[in-house]
């Protein structure tokens, strides 16, 4: 099946300030890419079915690339396939030494550069590199190769620190939505370890990977670790399934939102749980990494039609 690029804009939604956009088709895959956020994935449709969960009311431009506290971040986080959250900070809001860090950091907010695409009969691989500096010495490039086809994205991303040692804090949101998402998803993970966010006790395997209806209860989190990075989801309502694989992360996320305006489940690969460079450290959880090195992690997201099929 051949497979094509197309650049568009979109209209930001609290602004009307024009945003640019890429849009890969190839067979049943539809994928919207955002070249100004990061180069993060916008939506993803297969077989004409959304699989994402996007917030098309959040902005897309944001010129406070700071992200401090948790405003800034909440009306700029489009949800997405995948919103990248990072890289010296990522999790709750904190402050170190009179120094304020965002919830999740500013990485998703920073231009693409250095783009370039390379179309084949059957996929379309992207390049972009991401750069986050800080005045305090943090000089950080990510560097993104993404593959599309016909049965999902490939993605390998490389960080290399060209600035002072720092703390690293890397996350993958991915966000499943409507109708994908429904209470009878199905979700099956090789857990080893979970703990509920909020209060920190354990929590079991099967409340952890539940589904979950529609409703006015609160969000909640847990910090998981897998055997191995590996997660299926199966919707017999939409028929499809999709995995998510993935390396280079020693952590697993999972965000249940069930407000009704905003249902979403998020499975995020992470390095450490999501609370905060100063939380992760008192933990003894936080990711170095030092000047000169560079990190390297992988994410295959891959659908298919699955009509009948059940865990």
């Amino acid at each position: 099946m051949s497979a094509e690029c197309e650049h568009i804009q979109i209209a930001d939604p609290l602004t009307s300030l024009p945003v640019n956009a890429v849009v890969v088709r190839a067979g049943k895959m539809a994928v919207t890419l955002l070249p100004d956020r990061c180069m993060d994935i916008y939506e993803v449709l297969y077989d004409g079915v959304q699989i994402s969960f996007t917030n098309r009311a959040a902005g897309l431009v944001d010129p406070d690339y700071r992200c401090e506290g948790t405003e800034s971040f909440s009306r700029s986080f489009f949800g997405g396939m995948l919103t990248t959250c990072g890289l010296i900070q990522a999790g709750r809001p904190c402050e170190e030494n009179g120094r304020a860090f965002g919830l999740h950091g500013c990485i998703s907010h920073m231009p693409a550069v250095s783009c370039f695409e390379k179309q084949d009969e059957d996929s379309v691989r992207i390049h972009a590199n991401i750069l986050e500096t800080h005045p305090e010495g943090e000089r950080l490039l990510l560097c993104r190769n993404y593959m599309i086809s016909n049965t999902g994205i490939y993605l390998q991303d490389r960080v290399f620190n060209q600035g002072i040692t720092t703390p690293f804090m890397m996350m993958y949101h991915i966000n499943f939505g409507a109708p994908f998402l429904s209470p009878a998803l199905q979700i099956d993970a090789p857990l080893v370890y979970a703990e509920n966010r909020d209060t920190r006790r354990k929590a079991k395997a099967d409340t952890v990977l539940a589904s979950f209806p529609a409703s006015s209860k609160p969000e909640t989190v847990y910090y998981t670790k897998l055997r191995y990075g590996f997660v299926k989801l199966v919707s017999p309502e939409v028929h499809l399934a999709s995995v998510i694989s993935f390396k280079g992360f020693d952590w697993m996320g999972i965000w249940k939102n069930p407000d009704p305006a905003r249902y979403a489940l998020g499975m995020e690969p992470c390095l450490c749980p999501g609370l905060g460079r100063k939380g992760a450290r008192e933990r003894k959880l936080l990711p170095i990494l030092e000047h000169g090195k560079y990190h390297t992690t992988h994410l295959r997201l891959s659908f298919s039609n699955c009509k009948g099929e059940r865990l």
